[in-house]
């Protein structure tokens, strides 16, 4: 992830790094990753929400949403790899968060789940997401990562459950320093679109298309807004021209015929 998240604007979520997020090292080294894990909760106990991406063969990626407070992990994954198996990997989830309420104190868990006697987390696996279409394979780690506004817009839209929509609320807040926002001059449907995707649609196969991409909604909101003023213009000036035209050969036909 290239882009330079703004801090100030993500009071509560953290975003842990994924180095050691694969396959190999869950099955391998998974007391190793549950310590990794746990240590960075303890040091961002501030937090509320941890952001985890977790790559499986360097091909497919899944968003781990983790709310140690509430015992609750939601998988965002865009459905595409039909073989996955998070056995491994919850079971170092469980031991992280084990470890995390040792540091912490169960009094400052909010929800708590114990199976045979240890602290486990509630795992989300089939989460109400965006489903990737197949023919985009390659790109399953943007997807994921761009899961989380559509669940910001779910959210906003009544179209979580109720007992989800409140976990998201925080993340409307989340503000990308480097986002772009495109503006579709000529498409098959012109304006300012938040979404790569979105604006590919509008300009893919549409014959004379045009876009550019602003850093900033306001910027791009204002080029809009100045090139309809101008499609205006020109829409009333052009009748104007045609009129002048036929005025001017209508008084050189009268001043060459009489």
């Amino acid at each position: 992830m290239a882009h330079d998240i703004a801090m100030e604007n993500t009071a509560d979520i953290a975003i842990m790094d994924p180095f050691y997020m694969t396959p190999t090292v869950v099955q391998n080294e998974q007391a190793f990753l549950a310590k990794y894990i746990k240590d960075f909760l303890v040091l961002n106990k501030d937090k509320k929400c941890f952001a985890i991406p977790y790559f499986r063969e360097f091909k497919y990626c899944t968003l781990l949403l983790f709310h140690p407070y509430h015992s609750h992990v939601s998988y965002l994954d865009s459905g595409l790899d039909p073989d996955k198996d998070f056995t491994d990997l919850k079971s170092t989830l469980d031991k992280a968060l084990s470890g995390f309420i040792a540091e912490v104190g169960i009094d400052k868990i909010r929800h708590e789940k114990k199976v045979k006697g240890c602290y486990v987390c509630n795992h989300i696996t089939k989460f109400p997401c965006l489903k990737q279409s197949a023919h985009d394979n390659g790109m399953e780690a943007w997807f994921a990562i761009l899961q989380m506004r559509s669940i910001v817009r779910s959210q906003n839209d009544l179209l979580l459950p109720s007992s989800l929509q409140r976990m998201f609320v925080n993340m409307a807040d989340t503000t990308d320093e480097n986002m772009t926002y495109y503006v579709v001059y000529h498409g098959r449907v012109p304006g300012v679109y938040e979404d790569w995707e979105d604006c590919r649609r509008q300009v893919h196969r549409f014959s004379g298309n045009s876009y550019k991409g602003y850093t900033t909604l306001e910027e791009a909101e204002a080029r809009y807004a100045n090139f309809r003023a101008g499609q205006r213009r020109e829409m009333w000036r052009t009748p104007f021209i045609v009129m002048m035209l036929a005025a001017t050969a209508s008084i050189v036909y009268y001043v060459i015929v009489v």
